[in-house]
Formats: C-alpha cells, structure tokens, sequence
C-alpha cells in the first residue's frame, strides 16, 4: 500500500537525523520539531520510535538498491568506470550508515541483525556479481585475488572514512590518504582493479 507524503516525510526525516546523531539519541519530538509538526501528527502514522526505525532500515535499503541499480545503467561507461561507479556506492552507503549502524548495534541489537545482514547479502551479492561478469569478459583473472580485492575495499572503507582510525595513522601516512570519501573510494578501487586485473589492460 502506497504512503502517505506525510508518512514518507517522517521516515525521511527520521534516517537523516539517525544517520547524524544516531538512533538512540533522537526522540519522536526532535523528529516533530525538525519537521515544524506536533507530535500527534506523527503518531497519527507510528505507534512509537521502534516502528518508525523499521521503516527507516526499510528505506536504506530501498536507498541502496536504487543507487547500486543507477549505477550499473549508466550507459557509455567501460567496465572499469561501472567497477568504480558500482563500489564507489557501496563505499558511500557505508559511510553514510556507520554512526546508524554503530548505534542500533548496542541499543536495538535485533535491528542491527536485519541491517547487517541486508549488507552482507546486498552489497556483496551486487559486488561478487560484478566481479564474476568482469571474468567472465576477461577484464579480471578467475582467482582469489577478485575475492581478496572485494574484502580489502570493505574493510579499508571501514577504517580509512573512520575519523580515530586516521587519527591513529604516522603523520607521514595521513597527510598522503585522500580527505573526501570519492577520493578514498577512486584511490581504493584503482588499487583494486590494478591488483586483480589480468596483465593486458582492456577496461
């Protein structure tokens, strides 16, 4: 069932709001206050907090899979541009949940479970999906450097976007890592792709 513009609205509201503070820190009259609406409005659509957490996880999800989709039709792009496109929005959907995912984690654990699941299934479905058509047209070799290249894009996203891990790094090293996320991705898939694609450059 299609809904409302008022209940898309509060969803909205409520995942940008998560996504800065987190979850636990915001109340359903924050959500009202930053919409300029009652909370009664609110709770005309919600029974409570929880219920509009549910509908937010349901919308990143939503989110990410209408951008992953976006970027792989785009059209006139070479494989290594979609490659880059592709993990570039699974890098920033990341990002864009860490602080979100971080909190529900310790204070809405079964929650967490459905997000985090949907992340390892979604993103890597997309990813190894990718991966394999890259073989298949002979742009990646058929071996474990594909997969090993997909979990170091993971985890090198999860640190290097994370402000006490560059903290931690020699200032030597920190001054030469990208500040932008779009340069941290570009920098991590051409690092990638470099590193897994056979020696005849075809992308």
């Amino acid at each position: 069932m299609k809904k409302s513009v008022n209940y898309q609205k509060i969803v909205e509201t409520a995942r940008l709001l998560y996504f800065r503070f987190g979850y636990s820190r915001i109340t359903v009259e924050e959500i009202a206050r930053e919409m300029k609406i009652s909370k009664k409005t609110i709770y005309n659509h919600f029974t409570g907090k929880r219920e509009i957490l549910d509908e937010v996880i349901e919308l990143i999800k939503q989110k990410f899979q209408q951008d992953i989709e976006a970027a792989m039709n785009q059209p006139g792009l070479t494989y290594r541009e979609i490659l880059k496109a592709q993990l570039t929005v699974v890098g920033m959907w990341l990002n864009d949940v860490a602080v979100f995912s971080k909190d529900i984690r310790e204070h809405v654990p079964d929650a967490w479970e459905v997000l985090n699941q949907f992340k390892k299934e979604a993103a890597l479905m997309y990813l190894n999906n990718l991966l394999a058509e890259g073989v298949r047209q002979g742009f990646l070799q058929e071996n474990d450097k594909t997969n090993m290249g997909l979990l170091i894009f993971l985890i090198s996203v999860e640190n290097l976007l994370d402000p006490r891990y560059r903290e931690s790094l020699p200032p030597a090293l920190k001054q030469r890592i990208p500040h932008t996320p779009e340069q941290v991705f570009n920098g991590i898939v051409d690092v990638i792709f470099d590193g897994i694609k056979d020696g005849e450059n075809r992308g």
